[in-house]
């Protein structure tokens, strides 16, 4: 029994030793670095299912490998209008390369996204600990991961360009804050260049971009007087120089004439989808607070970004490189509440980087609490057992425990449901929100159809361009320009009725396509007159059930 008690005391110290010694921050990151390619490639070519934007980036990069032109293969010439401006050459050139080298397909260019978003998950955990510490820098990690805000992996893992912009972004701000740590010019020039790759990426990064330069730049003059402001002086002038070099490659190579007439269709389109709009911001704020943001990180996210301001108010070299995160986020939130209709993939850049305020308001509070856990738990004790009061500091040390972990059952709860419906799923669940497409496989089988069943030389006018990817068949595309009067009806006007339709007779007349393809974006957005199709055309092919099939039309002989 001695000898019991000695070897059972023995083993006990010996694990109380290892744990000591054993370094979980170490561990977690052995995992998140063995994992990170498992959630970004496995599954890739099926989940998430591809929609219209990401077909029309690959398209365009498909059209520069088989043509050798820069734009969208139309049935009738080529579109330049859309997906040029929507999605950078810094993401397109990479893709059209893995084409001509592997052949045109989904799965290719997905690859080429994945690279991409396992970059920005790394720059995302060297941003945060370059903050705020390994520790904090992990569970950011694992909120941006879980975070239905952000959407980091269903968003990320096909072709859109968000993952690799914010990626982009995240680099320049680590290059320019090593620039201000080590006062080196061509940091400086680095990070500049990198923000323009950001903005030539995705152009929405343009205005918020310059505007957080610009007010960094008055903050170091007024309040920080670090001298900060030569470097980003560098930075923006630097990366305004790619911009106006993007669009002086279009000018040329489209001529000044069609660049006009892109630019003012580029210009109507944001009319309609930009501006101060009431109803919109009604909208954007309920996702923010509601269950689709998931309460934006069940509603830590603004507690954070304020402790992140006061943080940043320090006039300190550490606290002015973490202002210009702080003032890009908060100036992305008042973009997508007061500027811009309120889609999910809009708050993609603010809400992964708020998960960064978010880990540090954990880690500090979690660092608090178990440091006066010695003190806090006693007086706990004394309440469920005697019945004795709370004093303030256990009244706050509990509530603190009891928000640290639901923040934690949150966040665990969160990640297995993205990685089980994101990354395993085989076949896709429906999601009902609008702001996103469901995950099925239709567009598979919608393509072996039309591969099957249609003559590759017959036209079909259809706004799904993801069929062009995955299929050969011709295909006629509407103009991007037709989606200013759609969103006009469906987001500004708050009517969407189908007499509305966009695309009706004249539009028919003008095109005379063989078939007609309606899928569940031309479906939410009425582009097309579907009484004048069931008037003109016979309805041969349904794939799917409700707003979310395929309606193939075949139109009748004149």
């Amino acid at each position: 029994m001695a000898n019991f008690k000695n070897i059972a005391y023995r083993s006990g110290q010996l694990i109380i030793t290892l744990m000591k010694k054993f370094n979980w921050e170490q561990f977690f990151l052995i995992v998140l670095i063995v994992i990170s390619p498992f959630l970004v490639f496995y599954n890739l070519e099926l989940n998430p299912r591809p929609w219209h934007d990401e077909g029309s980036y690959l398209t365009l990069a498909k059209t520069l490998v088989e043509d050798g032109t820069y734009a969208v293969r139309n049935s009738d010439g080529y579109q330049t209008f859309g997906a040029v401006q929507s999605l950078g050459p810094t993401v397109i050139l990479p893709i059209a390369w893995i084409f001509r080298m592997f052949g045109s397909g989904l799965l290719q260019g997905r690859i080429i996204s994945g690279i991409y978003l396992l970059c920005t998950l790394m720059l995302f955990y060297l941003t945060a600990q370059l903050l705020f510490g390994r520790k904090s820098a992990l569970f950011s990690v694992v909120l941006l991961l879980a975070s239905p805000a952000v959407g980091f992996l269903m968003y990320g893992r096909p072709v859109l360009g968000e993952g690799s912009a914010l990626g982009f972004f995240l680099a320049s701000w680590v290059v320019w804050s090593t620039g201000v740590r080590k006062q080196k010019n061509w940091l400086y020039i680095l990070s500049g260049l990198l923000l323009g790759a950001t903005i030539v990426t995705k152009s929405q990064y343009l205005l918020i971009g310059f505007a957080s330069v610009g007010i960094m730049i008055l903050l170091d003059l007024v309040h920080y007087r670090l001298g900060g402001y030569k470097g980003l002086l560098v930075v923006g002038f630097v990366a305004a120089g790619c911009v106006a070099a993007w669009y002086g490659w279009q000018v040329h190579y489209y001529g000044a004439q069609l660049f006009r007439e892109n630019s003012s269709k580029l210009g109507s389109l944001a009319g309609v989808t930009m501006g101060l709009n009431l109803r919109s911001s009604i909208n954007a704020l309920r996702f923010l607070f509601g269950s689709g943001s998931g309460y934006t990180y069940i509603f830590w996210g603004f507690p954070a970004l304020i402790y992140s301001f006061i943080l940043a108010s320090r006039r300190q070299r550490e606290s002015f490189t973490l202002a210009y995160l702080v003032i890009f986020v908060s100036l992305w939130l008042s973009y997508f509440v007061f500027v811009i209709i309120p889609w999910s993939r809009y708050i993609f850049p603010a809400a992964a980087i708020l998960a960064i305020f978010v880990g540090k308001l954990f880690v500090d509070l979690l660092d608090g609490f178990v440091l006066s856990a010695h003190e806090i738990w006693p007086e706990i004790k004394g309440f469920i057992l005697s019945g004795s009061s709370l004093s303030s500091k256990g009244f706050m040390g509990l509530g603190t425990f009891l928000a640290l972990i639901t923040l934690m059952l949150w966040s665990g709860y969160q990640l297995q449901k993205v990685i089980r419906e994101d990354v395993l799923d085989k076949y896709g669940i429906e999601n009902t929100e609008i702001y996103s497409p469901p995950q099925f496989a239709l567009p598979e089988e919608m393509a072996k159809y039309l591969t099957d069943s249609i003559p590759q030389d017959a036209v079909i006018d259809t706004w799904e361009r993801e069929l062009g990817i995955l299929t050969k068949n011709r295909y006629h595309y509407p103009d991007a320009s037709f989606l200013a009067s759609a969103h006009k009806i469906v987001y500004r006007d708050g009517t969407g009725s189908q007499s509305l339709a966009i695309l009706g007779k004249d539009y028919f007349n003008s095109v005379h396509p063989d078939y007609v393809l309606v899928g569940w974006y031309a479906r939410f957005n009425h582009l097309y007159d579907t009484e004048y199709l069931i008037q003109n055309a016979k309805l041969i092919k349904t794939i799917g059930v409700g707003v979310w099939s395929y309606d193939l039309y075949k139109m009748n002989t004149p």
